[in-house]
């Protein structure tokens, strides 16, 4: 399911060098029990990642399934608005 926000932006800055970035506009959130039926709705390339084995794996390896089980899954779905130079 996804439900549409309005005028929420996420700039996301490189750790070493802040002056670079990328803006982001929040278009949608995604709530699902687990992380397996998020994988499963999506491609594993919106992502970053080549097949949903290996993202499962990655997504698991910072969030315990005891803390799935607890608070369920939120994915933030974005736009990107603009990126500063490098």
């Amino acid at each position: 399911m996804v439900k549409k926000l309005l005028k929420f932006v996420i700039i996301f800055q490189h750790a070493d060098n802040k002056s670079q970035s990328t803006e982001t506009s929040v278009v949608g959130l995604l709530r699902y029990k687990t992380f397996k039926d998020l994988v499963e709705d999506h491609p594993a390339e919106a992502f970053g990642f080549d097949n949903k084995k290996d993202l499962l794996e990655a997504i698991y390896s910072f969030y315990s399934k005891e803390q799935e089980e607890e608070g369920g899954v939120l994915g933030i779905r974005i736009q990107i608005n603009k990126k500063m130079p490098k």
